[in-house]
């Protein structure tokens, strides 16, 4: 988990991690909840930054249609060795 937590701190430097637990591994990425707060999630095979992309377009697609549900608002990191998605 280590390399989850330094790219976290290399890409979002002003990003203070207080603590941090593993949520889940599943067949494409790993997710952690840092400061019992954010998920983050963390693609095994770089290859499937694709799902991400349409996950986030997807979600900003209905949040602009569905008011009466929160649907979290995906922030992706694409500038790495490890692309992330994180969300409150």
């Amino acid at each position: 988990m280590e390399q989850y937590i330094k790219n976290i701190k290399t890409c979002l430097p002003y990003f203070k991690i207080k603590d941090f637990e593993l949520l889940n591994t599943g067949a494409n990425s790993v997710a952690l909840l840092v400061n019992k707060e954010y998920v983050f999630r963390f693609l095994l095979e770089r290859a499937n930054i694709d799902d991400y992309i349409k996950e986030k377009r997807f979600l900003d697609f209905l949040r602009s249609y569905i008011k009466s549900t929160k649907i979290p608002k995906l922030n992706l990191y694409d500038n790495s060795d490890l692309p992330f998605t994180y969300h409150k």
